[in-house]
């Protein structure tokens, strides 16, 4: 290949460059900001601390769940409105769905706001941090009301502007972890503060953004339409519950320690998955910046076989790369970076936890391959059966392992879900044949 036809291939796929080096850019800063915070944080104020610091923050995570699975359902036809260039189509789909996402974002905030001390109890055991739930409650509108924001971007494809924009949020979600080194009292609460505050900030940053990158704002013009409503949560059901289950999968590890073992072996298993799920962004570096690419194609019928093998060796990158040396030098690398008695309550944690990011990266190629056929209700069913094979794995191997079985039951969990993923797929390809 001579120098003209590379600088043209180059060209060619500068945006999916672009998308990929942005992502790759973004998590390097945030594994490493992560890195420094999390050492002087525990060191500071003790392994306790930082497991409740994770639970207050697992309210968050439990955001998506909020919209009904509406946005799936308003994300993908996004996606093909924008792809067929129908863009006057693609705004009144964006103004239909919003003034549900404003009315949910409002209540989700009250309720949480209202309930505060029931959901300390329920997340931390005590009712003791229920005043810090009433600060969170804040946090939860903005976030809500993004996502609409955010679907904008990712049906143009733009998903450098989504890293951008992610990298705003990870700054006042690590950076706050410094205010150990000068605050005492109501630690907590004021770091819980600062991320409220960079969650009304993200939102900002991202209707800039998407001004930018549309040239106006009619989109942000609300229109109720209960018709596009209906239709939306109807073709949105299947992945609410995939969201509710996957909501269940990736949670109940953190219940389950808080519960049966310790806020300070929670700190131990939290920093040993913090480590591990930081770097399963490199993967949805490969699959986010071509989703919109699969939806295209499966719009225009052409084939995406290349794309899944692009995403497969890029799986087999990351984990050469980053979870080898992970898996061979935990011990060394969690005493550098915290201590040397931490580490040996986390290093064998993180290399069990290491084995089961292979299957979940793996999975998450088929998922995206999935979602963008609209095989919605094939995920939900992969959800379901993982779920099953977690909970009956919680119920077997902590009692002889303790936290190590707990990791193990992840392992366990997400190589369920590739076998049956591939074996789903390998059905949906015979029918279509």
């Amino acid at each position: 290949m001579n120098f003209k036809a590379l600088t043209e291939y180059v060209h060619s796929k500068k945006e999916h460059i672009v998308n990929f080096g942005s992502f790759f850019a973004n998590r390097l800063f945030s594994l490493a900001l992560f890195a420094y915070t999390t050492s002087i944080f525990i060191n500071r104020a003790g392994d306790k601390e930082f497991g409740v610091l994770t639970m207050l923050l697992l309210i968050y995570s439990y955001i998506s769940v909020a919209d009904l699975g509406m946005g799936y359902a308003v994300g993908y036809r996004l996606t093909r409105a924008v792809s067929r260039r129908n863009f006057d189509y693609a705004t009144k789909i964006l103004q239909h769905a919003l003034p549900f996402y404003v009315m949910v974002a409002g209540c989700a905030s009250f309720l949480i706001f209202i309930f505060s001390y029931d959901i300390s109890i329920c997340f931390t055991k005590t009712g003791e941090y229920s005043s810090i739930y009433r600060v969170i409650s804040f946090g939860i509108f903005p976030l809500v009301v993004d996502t609409v924001v955010l679907m904008v971007m990712q049906s143009y494809n733009k998903v450098y502007l989504i890293n951008l924009s992610r990298l705003v949020y990870d700054i006042f979600r690590g950076a706050p972890l410094l205010l150990v080194l000068v605050c005492k009292n109501e630690l907590l609460e004021k770091i819980l503060m600062v991320v409220v505050i960079g969650c009304y900030l993200k939102l900002m940053v991202d209707i800039w953004l998407c001004r930018q990158l549309v040239g106006n704002l009619t989109w942000l013009k609300p229109v109720w339409v209960f018709k596009e409503l209906r239709f939306n949560i109807l073709y949105g059901i299947p992945m609410l519950l995939t969201l509710v289950i996957g909501m269940v999968i990736t949670s109940i590890d953190k219940f389950y320690i808080t519960r049966f073992l310790s806020m300070a072996q929670l700190a131990n298993y939290s920093v040993a998955l913090e480590v591990n799920v930081k770097a399963w962004f490199l993967i949805w570096a490969v699959t986010g910046s071509l989703t919109t690419v699969l939806v295209r194609r499966n719009v225009l019928n052409i084939s995406t076989h290349d794309i899944e093998s692009i995403s497969m060796i890029a799986v087999m990158v990351i984990f050469m790369v980053y979870y080898m040396p992970l898996i061979i030098f935990a011990k060394e690398i969690l005493t550098w970076w915290i201590n040397r008695d931490f580490a040996e309550k986390s290093y064998r944690i993180t290399r069990t936890l290491s084995v089961a990011s292979l299957f979940y990266m793996l999975y998450a190629v088929k998922h995206n391959i999935l979602q963008a056929k609209g095989k919605f209700i094939t995920i939900t069913s992969i959800y379901g059966f993982g779920l099953a094979i977690l909970l009956l794995s919680l119920w077997v191997l902590p009692r002889y392992w303790g936290l190590e079985g707990v990791a193990f039951s992840y392992v366990i969990t997400y190589a369920g879900f590739v076998i049956l993923a591939l074996t789903l797929m390998r059905n949906i390809k015979k029918t279509n044949d």
